[in-house]
């Protein structure tokens, strides 16, 4: 596994253990108390072959946040072979984790769509697209967003690439700091936006066996999950003025404006 640069947080490696640290940037829409409450209820729980514990965590003397993790110098993620995902085995393991996490018995905050979209689009002085021909589907999305016959529970809610972690060939999920409780639904959601190759999305909303109501429940959090993506990485360049972060929001602009050509 190399040990990059996150797009949220700072990574170092030293005597076989990645060390995470935070900023006050992202410490703006993170909830790190929370975080930490969650690993500490994750030390209760028996081990789980689905995700991994971090070692220590904690505040430094500058109040930003650290976790560490044991590294695994031969694992791999879906950025250093994408090629996985075409894979419907990959497909089926990847629906087990998330699953797992999300049997996961814990407490945690619950996740507030609009309150959240809007760390984002309070902040942000130049938009880097129009974004106001969605706001009225937007607006439906989230007043219906907890209709009572949708699961709620344990959600990671940053289904990047980058997250799903192969340690001897089996798949874990790593990464925990948007973790909160949430629509089930919403993990997959952000399987299709964020990770999934588009010839694959179709073949991964077979193997979940929604019902007609819950696929469209999925689609409306697929469009809030790219409104999403483009309001952070906006906020998060004009922090940052990195170009990564201007690629992000062109990428999720394009598949908002196909977002009617997803195969379900």
């Amino acid at each position: 596994m190399k040990v990059g640069q996150g797009l949220t947080n700072k990574m170092s490696l030293e005597k076989g253990v990645v060390r995470k640290t935070s900023s006050p940037v992202v410490n703006y829409f993170l909830n790190r108390k929370a975080e930490a409450k969650l690993y500490q209820q994750f030390q209760t729980l028996p081990d789980q072959d689905f995700y991994l514990k971090p070692l220590t965590w904690g505040f430094d003397l500058e109040q930003n946040f650290f976790s560490t993790w044991t590294y695994y110098p031969n694992s791999y993620t879906f950025l250093d072979q994408p090629e996985k995902l075409n894979d419907p085995t990959t497909l089926t393991a990847m629906i087990n984790v998330i699953e797992g996490y999300h049997s996961l018995a814990v407490t945690m905050p619950l996740f507030e769509p609009r309150a959240y979209l809007n760390k984002f689009v309070t902040k942000i002085q130049n938009p880097l697209v129009d974004l106001a021909s969605y706001q009225t589907e937007l607006e439906r999305i989230i007043s219906q967003w907890y209709e009572p016959e949708f699961k709620v529970c344990l959600s990671h809610n940053d289904m990047v690439p980058g997250n799903f972690l192969f340690v001897d060939d089996q798949l874990k999920l790593i990464d925990f700091e948007y973790s909160c409780f949430n629509l089930a639904l919403f993990d997959y959601a952000g399987v299709i936006s964020e990770t999934l190759p588009a010839n694959q999305i179709k073949t991964f909303v077979e193997l979940l066996a929604l019902s007609d109501k819950e696929k469209t429940k999925l689609k409306d959090l697929v469009f809030y999950a790219y409104l999403l993506w483009i309001n952070w990485a906006t906020y998060m360049y004009e922090n940052k003025q990195q170009p990564i972060y201007q690629e992000i929001v062109q990428l999720m602009d394009q598949k908002l404006k196909n977002f009617a050509k997803l195969p379900f």
